[in-house]
């Protein structure tokens, strides 16, 4: 899916057919400035004007505003979407791999589950919330991230400055976050896990720890390295230039 401003919002479809819904301006060339073909296993709606164009690798094109698209549960296996400056949203959707790509639009995913999620934006800032994800590799120059009920095994992410808020989350394997000046607040709500390797480090930014029961092998002005239980998995690792760190 190639986007340039305009807004994607991918969503289970109720029945067994794909349906796609343009939210737009409405005119008299409406009916000229759109083509719908179908093929053997794709579904293609191409505005036929020159101008901002969306091409997703399932095999479905369109223009404007707004698009939404109820995908059937069957179809769905993975997507790849670009964009400049629309906001894609992912909800209630299963599939084995999303791969988002912006500039400057904003990603927010609900309630879905992907084995790989990969997201990379300039300045767009990421929510997610009410997911599970196998692995994901996340990277962002200056967008922010907001993770809320986060399920996954091997997690990475890196920022430059913009700041990393992950709550409730429930890790079973490694979490690697990297930021340059963005801050990092990592919070279990009071549900926290029993075993936990903990590690920060950074150039200038402190960390700060409100965990009960937390063993310090290292804890320095702006290094810390800790374990409460056996010290397995999950594994906490975060690196900062200048950003500070909580967890809680």
């Amino acid at each position: 899916m190639d986007v340039t401003s305009m807004d994607v919002h991918l969503v289970p479809a109720e029945g067994e057919e794909l349906t796609l819904v343009y939210k737009g301006p409405a005119n008299k060339r409406n009916k000229e400035m759109y083509a719908v073909k179908e093929g053997k296993r794709t579904w293609t709606l191409q505005q036929l004007d020159s101008g901002p164009s969306v091409n997703l690798s399932f095999g479905l094109q369109s223009k404007g505003p707004e698009v939404e698209i109820a995908i059937p549960e069957e179809l769905f296996a993975s997507v790849t979407i670009k964009s400049e400056s629309g906001d894609i949203r992912i909800e209630s959707l299963k599939g084995k791999e999303a791969d988002v790509d912006t500039a400057s639009g904003d990603f927010q995913m609900v309630d879905s589950e992907f084995s790989t999620l990969h997201w990379k934006t300039e300045s767009g800032d990421v929510s997610l919330e009410q997911n599970e994800v196998g692995s994901g590799d996340w990277k962002s120059q200056s967008g922010s991230f907001r993770f809320e009920e986060l399920s996954g095994k091997e997690l990475g992410l890196s920022t430059h400055s913009g700041d990393v808020i992950v709550k409730e989350p429930s890790i079973h394997g490694t979490a690697d976050i990297k930021t340059h000046s963005g801050d990092v607040a990592w919070d279990y709500q009071g549900k926290e896990p029993k075993n936990l390797e903990v590690q920060f480090a950074s150039h200038s930014g402190d960390g700060t720890v409100r965990l009960d029961d937390l063993v310090y092998e290292e804890k320095e002005e702006h290094r810390l390295k800790g374990m409460r239980g056996s010290g397995k998995a999950p594994a906490l690792t975060v690196d900062t230039k200048s950003g500070d760190f909580i967890i809680r």
